[in-house]
């Protein structure tokens, strides 16, 4: 099964942060008296943490999605990714859970440097699991794996909460080419440092 470490990639060149804020995600995640979006936001964080220990040369776009989405912007230190994220999960879940639309924002914001065999670009998609509008059909499934391989990208789909199924049907529609990631505990959040 996989676990929270595979979200580490040491030789990743641009990432791309794509953050579940609906209201589901206000729902208790099981991991340290945590909402499912307060220990997402403490994922990211770890992540980035460990980015900027590898190198200070890191960039990270952002993305939120409920009923709709939005790009959040670009950063380029740990502090400001940090600052964004705390932002984020202060502004509250609400409103239903589009995977389309956060899908669509992505692929109009992330433009990431050429790949290469040791510079791989990931997207890092956060989410319960819960998509309520907005379905992902087959034809965006294709256009989204399609997207990813122009660019050289991987995206780790990344479901956060202690109900999850595995697998789950749509963040595997997400996930690109590898299975979903499930953080259910303190002990998957804690293996991001690791």
């Amino acid at each position: 099964a996989s676990t929270a470490r595979e979200l580490l990639n040491k030789s990743d060149n641009e990432r791309s942060g794509v953050l579940s804020t609906a209201g589901s995600m206000g729902d208790p995640s099981g991991i340290g008296g945590l909402s499912r979006l307060a220990a997402a936001g403490e994922a990211l964080k770890l992540l980035v943490a460990e980015y900027f220990s590898i190198s200070s040369d890191v960039t990270i776009d952002f993305v939120t999605f409920t009923t709709g989405a939005a790009y959040r912007g670009q950063v380029s230190s740990q502090v400001d990714a940090e600052n964004l994220i705390n932002t984020i999960v202060g502004e509250g879940p609400q409103n239903l859970t589009n995977y389309e639309a956060a899908l669509d924002v992505t692929q109009a914001n992330y433009s990431p440097g050429v790949a290469s065999a040791n510079a791989i670009n990931t997207v890092y998609f956060l989410s319960d699991g819960k998509p309520n509008q907005g379905d992902v059909d087959a034809g965006e499934v294709t256009e989204w794996e399609t997207f990813l391989d122009g660019h050289g990208a991987n995206a780790i789909a990344v479901g956060v909460g202690s109900g999850l199924t595995d697998p789950d049907a749509d963040l595997e529609e997400v996930a690109y080419p590898a299975d979903p990631v499930y953080v259910r505990s303190e002990e998957h959040t804690s293996e991001l440092q690791t």
